[in-house]
């Protein structure tokens, strides 16, 4: 008998040691037990920072004004929440993307008192007129 056979057999009960010895190999080879699977991993720059203290400008990669287009309507999301009704029309939302967060001076800033809430319809007519 070689020594795979003797030591791949199907349904073989490995002994604690065995176990340890395989979780410490794996561990250092960058793998994380199914215990800590869904754990983030801290890095050593934010170490015992709170979650809120690397939000906003406060995080690395905060553009402010110069963030896109996208980066500035996730924003306006975050902080409004979803938009539900329009403000023109008193459609109601019907699905995922059938009300959206118009900006109203057409300059995109940071500035939350800047977007309404349109229907589809209504926010293309209100683009199309800007």
């Amino acid at each position: 008998m070689t020594y795979t056979e003797a030591h791949m057999k199907k349904n073989q009960k490995l002994s604690q040691e065995t176990k340890d010895k395989l979780r410490s190999i794996a561990i250092t080879r960058g793998y994380r037990p199914p215990s800590q699977k869904g754990l983030k991993r801290v890095s050593v720059w934010n170490k015992g920072k709170k979650c809120d203290q690397l939000q906003g400008e406060n995080q690395g990669q905060w553009r402010g004004e110069d963030a896109s287009y996208v980066a500035k309507h996730n924003w306006v999301r975050k902080w409004k929440g979803a938009a539900l009704m329009c403000e023109k029309c008193g459609k109601e939302k019907t699905t995922k993307c059938s009300i959206q967060w118009a900006n109203i001076d057409h300059k995109y800033r940071r500035v939350l008192d800047d977007y309404i809430a349109l229907c589809v319809k209504c926010h293309r007519a209100f683009d199309k007129d800007k």
